[in-house]
């Protein structure tokens, strides 16, 4: 896809994603408190951003465009990040987001030894559920948005 197509449906969906963000960050805080989650430091939130999108969706690989239909194939257009204090804590946020959204893959980052202190983390990404596209993104069919 040419990069100003790509500029332009961007553009045309930006407005709806940005009616859905909020929606799909206070689900996931709602969730999480009705689970009595414990220990949640927040709850950030962001929509990729024009220029991010589209280098992401002119990216290479093995001579060829790796994403010839980004607004299908490019998987965080959306990102939710929960914070939290304890280890023990991933595991119960982890279930709350299983429960409220399809996984499609799930990544985890480890320190090298338990004496490093560094970032950890586990990067799941999720299917936005459909009555939330739906109900915001009236351009998505159009716009090839999954």
């Amino acid at each position: 896809m040419e990069i100003a197509e790509v500029i332009q449906k961007y553009d045309s969906i930006r407005n709806e994603l940005d009616l859905l963000l909020p929606e799909i960050r206070d689900n996931v805080f709602s969730c999480l408190k009705i689970k009595k989650v414990e220990h949640i430091d927040h709850i950030a939130s962001r929509i990729k951003s024009r220029d991010s999108f589209v280098e992401k969706s002119q990216k290479i690989e093995d001579e060829k465009t790796k994403y010839p239909n980004p607004f299908k194939e490019i998987q965080d257009l959306i990102g939710i990040r929960v914070i939290v204090y304890f280890l023990s804590d991933v595991a119960p946020v982890v279930e709350v987001l299983e429960k409220g959204f399809r996984r499609i893959e799930e990544k985890d980052f480890v320190p090298e030894t338990p004496k490093d202190f560094d970032y950890q983390g586990k990067h799941i990404i999720a299917m936005i559920p459909p009555e939330l596209l739906v109900k915001y993104c009236t351009a998505s069919d159009e716009n090839g948005i999954s």
